[in-house]
């Protein structure tokens, strides 16, 4: 059966979707996770939960449901008439909303896994507001490099020194304005101490970006019993040094 805008965008299909998309997540080699938070004594602060502090991006693979979409919505024999944009950007909502209310446990342990290293409990980092912004299934023009950022963390350590996208932004205006490869630019980042580099093991271009991207704000702030543990470290440690 020929599929179309009515038959693929469907709840059903929404709710397959979401767990595609949550296995993605949960396997996430060679794929990419931006974040962004900033703590101070163990609650997060100064980012709106109007806009995403965390995405998540993959590139769709054979035989999959997300590959079906892509292909659907860039096949030039379909006109995408506005019912049709409606019908796929309800269906992108619908999706976004099972990710995070069916799905979300998942993300959130994973989210432990890859940024706290597992260590956190889900009683002391609930990450409880884990809100959709956005999700994007989009083909990509094969011409069009894309600058990647690899780290590596050795486990056991927390990478908090930067979301690597605003670092592939950088290294790109440094570039520009230098000359300098990406190696020298690194190399130097290194020796000068900046800690945003302390885990890049190396930048690359690629011809081709990811083609699905899933937008997340996530508080990232402690249960209130950890964080009143902070306060009290924190609190005796400036009656020690009086």
């Amino acid at each position: 059966m020929q599929l179309t805008f009515e038959t693929l965008f469907t709840e059903s299909n929404a709710d397959k979707l979401a767990n595609y998309i949550a296995e993605e997540f949960s396997n996430k080699d060679g794929k990419e996770l931006e974040y962004d938070f900033n703590l101070s004594a163990g609650t997060m602060s100064g980012l709106s939960s109007d806009f995403p502090n965390l995405s998540f991006k993959f590139n769709t693979e054979p035989d999959t449901l997300a590959r079906q979409i892509l292909d659907l919505i860039c096949d030039e024999d379909v006109e995408p008439t506005q019912e049709r944009i409606s019908l796929f950007n309800d269906f992108l909502q619908c999706t976004g909303n099972l990710i995070v209310g069916k799905y979300g446990d998942v993300i959130r342990q994973k989210i432990r896994d890859y940024l706290f290293g597992g260590k956190p409990t889900p009683e002391i980092l609930p990450l409880e507001t884990l809100k959709f912004i956005f999700l994007e299934i989009v083909d990509l023009d094969e011409n069009e490099k894309v600058t990647v950022v690899d780290k590596l963390v050795p486990k056991g350590e927390v990478d908090d020194f930067g979301p690597r996208k605003s670092l592939a932004n950088e290294v790109n205006v440094i570039r520009d304005a230098t000359g300098e490869t990406f190696e020298a630019i690194i190399s130097r980042k290194k020796i000068e101490g900046d800690e945003a580099y302390k885990y890049v093991v190396g930048v690359r271009e690629e011809k081709y970006g990811f083609e699905c991207q899933l937008d997340l704000y996530v508080d990232f702030s402690f249960c209130q019993k950890a964080i009143d543990f902070v306060n009290r470290s924190i609190d005796n440690e400036k009656t020690q040094e009086k």
